[in-house]
């Protein structure tokens, strides 16, 4: 006979006590934790290739979002008419937005690496304010 694992629970109810037991087969017992550690390290491995995959990612996006940006900068500096000027203008605010959103998911995946690095920083209250404000709006 294997070993067993019992817990036993003292109940009260309407003044009558009870006592309840669990019996579980340490073999059992030992199963299940092999089949939670190997749940656990699936879990672990999948989430380093989302992370991995996140960072590539994010890395490849950066490289022609960068290029973009460099040409839209080169347009500005020519003389446009006014709606190539505000074409131009819309391309770079639009680049610089999709780039903000490269890097927060690139944040993304070193925090669920342990790898983002943090640094304290002044931030003006007033640009933040207006900042929160402006996302409200949205």
């Amino acid at each position: 006979m294997d070993d067993l694992l019992t817990n036993a629970v003292r109940r009260e109810e309407n003044g009558v006590f009870s006592n309840h037991c669990v019996f579980l087969p340490m073999r059992q017992r030992r199963e299940c934790e092999d089949e939670l550690l190997q749940a656990q390290k699936i879990a672990e491995d999948a989430s380093q290739a989302k992370a991995k995959f996140l960072s590539m990612m994010s890395h490849e996006l950066r490289t022609p979002m960068n290029a973009i940006l460099g040409f839209g900068q080169l347009l500005q500096m020519d003389e446009l008419d006014g709606l190539q000027a505000e074409s131009v203008d819309h391309i770079a605010k639009s680049g610089r937005h999709l780039l903000k959103l490269i890097n927060e998911v690139l944040d993304i995946s070193r925090i669920e690496a342990g790898h983002l690095e943090v640094s304290l920083q002044p931030v003006s209250m007033h640009e933040m304010m207006n900042e929160a404000m402006a996302w409200r709006a949205h």
